[in-house]
């Protein structure tokens, strides 16, 4: 039995923090053990945590939190790990100090322009003590090439999605009355600023007979609601030719959601590889992404997959290409195709 430790800032819905919660449920479930380490309590995805995950919080107060590096080094001493995986540029920082050198895997999910000299100095300084750099896509791994100076392997993430509840379809179209002649756009994304949701609503507002589903939640979602509201007329919300905005938070039962839908879109600024767009093509669904960063290994080759320049106009015009084709026809045959990529 292999002892593992997986290192992560939070459990708030994400795709790196999904990552490590699919990572740790199927490392339990192949027999291993396995201690999931974050350094803020609680989050959303904790309850889908494997019973046998055993959970650690180890709380950092502040920005620089020395007396944290020593209580972190003191559990990863106790825990004992053969192996160490952290996600994410705060979990990888602090692993980096205070693991043991020649343990612990990093994984880069993004491509973070916030990041300034001194974090590209550091992160090159820390280099020598993993054991293994690994980056989710070609876009993330050129970026650590040049930060880190040691070698860099591509792995891509990978989808688990869960079959649909029986019905589904069915189910959320009424009851959020979807006719068959509105297109259903569905985006899963946090409502953070790099997720440009503010572009997505300026480029679905004027498209007739369509709904946007938005799963997820974050501290942009008050101000996306009130530009939703200004974007739509008063007293068209509810107007079947209008665009209908439909806010869900953060769900667990995503893949119900994207079974009633007809396609997938996101507007981002900033993007690895982006896991809802992976499992979004997995559910038979067409998507339309911003061309940033690793976006474009997220998508299968397909007619009716397309990128956008970050633009709303852009995207507007990506998505109404879309919803002229034959959009849910293609769901049997895009569905198959996806999941022997992904």
């Amino acid at each position: 039995m292999v002892t593992w430790v997986i290192a992560i800032e939070h459990l708030h819905p994400g795709g790196a923090e999904r990552m490590a919660l699919l990572q740790a449920n199927a490392l339990v479930e192949a027999g291993h053990n396995v201690h999931l380490v974050q350094f803020i309590a609680g989050g959303a995805l904790a309850a889908q945590l494997h019973p046998r995950v055993r959970q650690h919080t180890v709380a950092k107060h502040r920005r620089l939190d020395i007396a944290f590096a020593v209580r972190l080094g003191r559990l990863l001493r106790h825990l004992r790990a053969d192996v160490m995986l952290s996600h994410l540029w705060t979990a990888n920082l602090w692993l980096r100090i205070a693991a043991p050198a020649g343990q612990l895997i990093i994984v880069e999910h993004s491509i973070d322009p916030w990041r300034t000299p001194w974090h590209h100095r550091i992160n090159r300084y820390l280099s020598f003590r993993c054991r293994h750099v690994l980056a989710v896509s070609e876009a993330v791994a050129t970026q650590c090439r040049q930060d880190v100076g040691v070698p860099v392997q591509v792995l891509p993430n990978g989808v688990h999605l869960a079959p649909a509840a029986a019905h589904s379809r069915t189910h959320w179209r009424q009851k959020l009355q979807a006719s068959a002649q509105h297109c259903v756009w569905i985006c899963v994304a946090r409502l953070s600023t790099e997720k440009r949701l503010d572009r997505l609503l300026q480029a679905i507002a004027p498209l007739r007979n369509t709904h946007l589903w938005v799963i997820g939640d974050g501290p942009e979602r008050e101000t996306l609601q009130a530009l939703a509201e200004r974007l739509i007329p008063d007293g068209q919300h509810d107007s079947e030719a209008h665009c209908q905005i439909h806010w869900f938070g953060a769900r667990h039962d995503v893949q119900d959601l994207l079974s009633a839908a007809d396609a997938f879109v996101l507007s981002s600024d900033i993007e690895g590889q982006p896991l809802a767009a992976m499992e979004a093509q997995c559910a038979g669904l067409p998507v339309v992404l911003s061309d940033v960063g690793g976006a474009a290994s997220a998508m299968i080759e397909h007619p009716l997959n397309q990128l956008a320049p970050p633009d709303a106009d852009a995207l507007r015009c990506a998505m109404q290409r879309l919803m002229e084709q034959p959009y849910r026809a293609a769901r049997a045959e895009l569905a198959p195709l996806a999941q022997a990529q992904f």
